[in-house]
């Protein structure tokens, strides 16, 4: 049976191991590996192994904080399987800046035997990929309304993708097939990163997602090729093999050309980044050394691990202003059977236009050749109406409403109830910021920032239901059961003011309602009295209703 070490045999034993191995470099390289090894194993000395451990240390929750919780659980590997990482990550067969930027995450992570074992079962998983197109488009209809077209584009283009991989890897490739990368055109909000994400997450492959405009050619001044590859393998929990069957999604894409919003200027440095996401699209070999880092500054980068692009899928998006005037030009202005003025058409005729989009005209727009070449499959997304925003709002699973809702019962156990004008309202809202979908997020925390910051300390109320009307005084939803009640027993419409709803929130947490419920019944004997059927609850009336009722 193995021994059990303490954290401080634990970390003698790792310490002596990396400096043992660090003794047998030379020069230059070695300065370089033990300043970026050796700090490591200095700062969880001081932390934890150098008198009591604070309160606040011990709780820390980065990654020296997880290592010291293992290492006193005796869940860290021992010292002969920690002998062969060290001296990956020392000799460079280990990403060494992904070693010291994580503190050691890749240093003591999990024994290799169950490494393998998980690597094995997820790859098989993708391996019987068996999703059919119409059962991929039947997942996104789940949590995305509308955008059938494109929907459909991405499940076929998904589906022809994994099996190209599955025959590929039973060692019977599919002769002269060209892998189906994909560009979206879409306004932001248009519910592009929502597409692709979900098929990520229905198949159970890495997915990340980049802005075009973070990269830079060499990675000194952004992103570079490797850093894509690296976060893949982050997301696939380290897992390369996984990762190279990730899908890879860009956004702003189009900014790409003519060097516009990228991080330098001129038409060459827009190319020369395009020439970074060219070399990935094709079939290469990418180290995961960055190229600024102390490996490549050494000579040692091409020493690092490496991952293959071959099968990873590209889905490229953005606006693409502009691209539409070139399509129609070179088709000489054909009538397309539009000629309505409305905006829905217009939006109708410019997707027509762009299903003829062809290689040239990705060229004359200032893509490489070479570039566009690799974008075979080019799909748009129509512009979110107030109705698709009402469908969302209605029809998606997990819509930003519903998970607002959630939250609340989750958190305080009332339900929020949205009446159909309310809903028709706020997509109408969303709709009129111009930002797609994102639109729904701002107008929904408008409407139940008060209510989610008042309701935990009011004990009682159960039910919040919101009506059109309140989306202008949100502050009054909190006691929207009273005024729903009042209005459909006794046909009375009461708006509660903002300083009326304060004035009852100061009130003891115990009298609150009851003091509320008190009012109403006074204003409601009232009404009925004189005959009145609207009224408008002041905090002047709560402190002196008979004189608020006098005027």
């Amino acid at each position: 049976m193995s021994k059990k070490y303490t954290e401080k045999e634990l970390f003698d034993l790792y310490k002596q191991d990396a400096k043992d191995q660090l003794n047998a470099m030379n020069g230059f390289q070695k300065s370089m590996a033990e300043n970026m090894i050796m700090p490591m194993f200095d700062e969880y000395e001081r932390r934890y192994l150098k008198g009591p451990v604070s309160e606040a240390d011990e709780q820390k929750a980065d990654t020296l904080g997880d290592l010291h919780r293992k290492a006193k659980s005796g869940q860290l590997p021992p010292p002969s399987e920690m002998k062969g990482r060290l001296n990956d990550i020392l000799m460079g067969q280990m990403n060494m800046a992904s070693a010291v930027d994580n503190q050691g995450v890749n240093i003591f992570s999990q024994p290799r035997e169950q490494t393998q074992k998980e690597q094995k079962k997820k790859l098989d998983e993708i391996l019987s990929f068996d999703y059919k197109p119409r059962d991929i488009v039947n997942h996104l209809n789940k949590y995305i309304v509308g955008q059938q077209e494109v929907k459909e584009t991405l499940a076929r283009a998904v589906f022809y993708h994994y099996n190209a991989i599955r025959q590929e890897v039973k060692g019977q490739p599919i002769t002269g097939y060209q892998k189906n990368n994909v560009i979206l055109i879409g306004q932001p909000g248009s519910g592009k990163t929502s597409l692709v994400r979900t098929i990520a997450e229905l198949l159970n492959v890495p997915f990340v997602r980049f802005d075009a405009t973070q990269f830079s050619p060499t990675g000194i001044v952004g992103k570079d090729a490797s850093g894509i590859a690296r976060e893949l393998v982050q997301m696939a929990k380290q897992n390369k093999k996984l990762a190279e069957y990730g899908i890879v999604f860009v956004d702003e894409f189009d900014k790409l050309v003519k060097g516009y919003g990228v991080q330098g200027s001129g038409d060459s440095f827009g190319k020369d980044i395009q020439a970074t996401f060219l070399r990935i699209l094709e079939d290469q070999e990418i180290d995961l050394t960055p190229e600024n880092s102390p490996l490549s500054m050494l000579g040692m980068g091409g020493q690092g691990e490496k991952i293959r692009t071959h099968y990873m899928l590209f889905i490229v998006s953005g606006a693409f202003d502009g691209l539409v005037n070139i399509v129609d030009k070179r088709l000489g202005h054909q009538d397309i059977g539009f000629t309505s003025e409305s905006p829905e058409t217009d939006e109708e005729r410019r997707r027509e236009i762009l299903r003829h989009v062809s290689h040239s005209d990705l060229v004359e727009y200032g893509f490489l050749s070479q570039l566009a070449g690799r974008l075979p499959i080019l799909t748009s997304l129509h512009e979110l109406h107030p109705q698709h925003l009402y469908q969302i709002l209605t029809m998606a699973e997990g819509n930003v409403l519903h998970q607002y809702c959630q939250q609340v019962k989750t958190a305080t156990g009332a339900t929020i109830e949205f009446d159909t004008e309310a809903l028709q309202e706020i997509a109408q809202r969303a709709y009129e910021l111009k930002t797609g979908a994102r639109g729904l997020a701002t107008i929904c925390e408008d409407t139940l920032k008060h209510v989610m910051y008042d309701l935990p300390q009011v004990e009682g109320i159960k039910e919040v239901y919101v009506t059109k009307p309140m989306l202008d005084h949100p502050k009054s939803i909190i006691f929207s059961k009273y005024t729903k009640q009042l209005k459909e027993q006794y046909h009375v419409d009461i708006q509660i003011t903002d300083d009326a709803v304060d004035y009852v929130l100061n009130l003891p947490g115990e009298t609150m309602l009851s003091f509320l419920e008190e009012r109403l019944h006074q204003l409601l004997k009232e009404l009925e009295k004189d005959g009145g059927d609207r009224f408008t609850v002041t905090a002047s009336y709560l402190v002196n209703p008979s004189s608020q009722i006098n005027q």
